[in-house]
C-alpha cells in the first residue's frame, strides 16, 4: 500500500524540526507544531494568529513590504526578522515563502527557522578571528622590533 502525496507532505511537514507556515491576508492559518513552539502558541485548527502578533514591532513595515513582493513572486530567498514570544522573548529567524494560491486566495507557504544559535556561533568565530588578527599584528610587530634589536645589538 503507498500513501498518497498528501498524507506523505503532512507527515513532512508535521515531523519537521522546522517550523512551517501558511499565511494568508497576514495571518497564520497553519503552523506545525515545530512553528508554535517556536512561537510559545497555540494555534488551533480554524483558528488564525496575525503574523503581526509573532513579528516585533520593529520589523513590522518591512514585513508588510516583503509579503506582498512574496505573493507577487518578486521577492526570493531568505529574510530575517526578530520575532517575539508571548512572554516578550526577542529571536531571531530566518523566513524561506513562496507564493500560494489556496482556495482562490493568495498567500505564503514557508519556513521559519530560530537561528539564534546559528547567530551566536556566528560571533564566537568572527571574535576568534579578530582574536587571530590580532596575535597576527602582535607577532609582525614583534618580529620587526626584534630585526631592529638586532641592528642595534650588532652595531654596539
Amino acid at each position: 500500500m503507498q500513501p498518497n502525496d498528501d498524507a506523505i507532505f503532512g507527515f513532512l511537514v508535521e515531523n519537521s524540526p522546522d517550523g512551517h507556515f501558511i499565511l494568508i491576508d497576514s495571518a497564520f492559518v497553519y503552523l506545525n507544531a515545530a512553528a508554535q513552539a517556536m512561537f510559545g502558541i497555540e494555534l488551533r485548527t480554524g483558528q488564525s494568529i496575525s503574523v503581526y502578533d509573532v513579528i516585533d514591532a520593529v520589523d513590522h513595515d518591512r514585513a508588510r513590504k516583503n509579503q506582498a513582493l512574496r505573493i507577487s513572486g518578486v521577492l526570493k530567498g531568505a529574510q530575517i526578522y526578530s520575532a517575539r514570544r508571548p512572554d516578550g522573548q526577542i529571536f531571531p529567524m530566518e523566513i524561506h515563502a513562496a507564493p500560494l494560491k489556496l482556495r482562490g486566495r493568495k498567500g505564503l507557504h514557508g519556513v521559519i527557522r530560530d537561528i539564534t544559535e546559528r547567530q551566536v556561533m556566528e560571533g564566537r568565530l568572527e571574535q576568534m578571528q579578530r582574536e587571530g588578527l590580532v596575535t597576527r599584528l602582535a607577532a609582525g610587530i614583534a618580529h620587526d622590533f626584534n630585526n631592529l634589536l638586532a641592528v642595534i645589538q650588532t652595531n654596539t
